[in-house]
């Protein structure tokens, strides 16, 4: 008697996040299910913001274990986020990328991407209010097209590095 065949097919999907700790949450959770690689682009407000959520220590946790590359703008404030990190320099990348959103990607099949939003309805003075919103999804496209942008970031800090210039920790 023939038997049905089962195939397993891949579900690709998005999920939309709002707050900061559900971001966070999501970050953990992505961390967490990641098998061998790790790859994590973080502009200096997002690396202050893990940073003081403790998801930079789970990073510093899992070192051994996986494969964890993190790349940051080149400001002061990155600058001294990673120096707190103590992160081997063979692993981190100081880059010129201004106003890129925060990114992170776990074994080139899930991505969170998130990013800030001004909240108009909370600004006070001259300080402005962020809302803090992401998408999770291991939609092939996107995944893709964001491991070649971290490729390409990483790629000119190595480039860079080979001229000669480098960045003081």
């Amino acid at each position: 008697m023939p038997q049905i065949k089962v195939e397993k097919t891949k579900k690709e999907l998005f999920q939309m996040l709002e707050g900061e700790q559900q971001v966070v949450l999501k970050a953990e959770e992505l961390l967490e299910k990641t098998e061998g690689e790790f790859q994590m682009f973080a502009s200096d407000e997002y690396l202050a913001q893990l940073y003081y959520s403790d998801f930079t220590d789970k990073l510093k946790s899992l070192r051994g274990k996986l494969d964890i590359t993190i790349l940051t703008e080149n400001t002061p404030k990155s600058l001294f986020f990673v120096q707190q990190m103590q992160w081997p320099k063979d692993k981190l990348g100081i880059v010129e990328a201004q106003s890129l959103p925060c990114f992170m990607i776990s074994d080139r099949k899930e991505l969170l991407i998130a990013f800030h939003e001004s909240d108009s309805s909370t600004e006070s003075g001259d300080k402005k209010k962020f809302k803090t919103a992401a998408i999770w999804t291991n939609y092939n496209a996107f995944v893709w097209t964001l491991q070649m942008l971290f490729s390409k970031l990483l790629e000119n800090e190595k480039s860079t590095q080979a001229k000669g210039v480098e960045v003081e920790l």
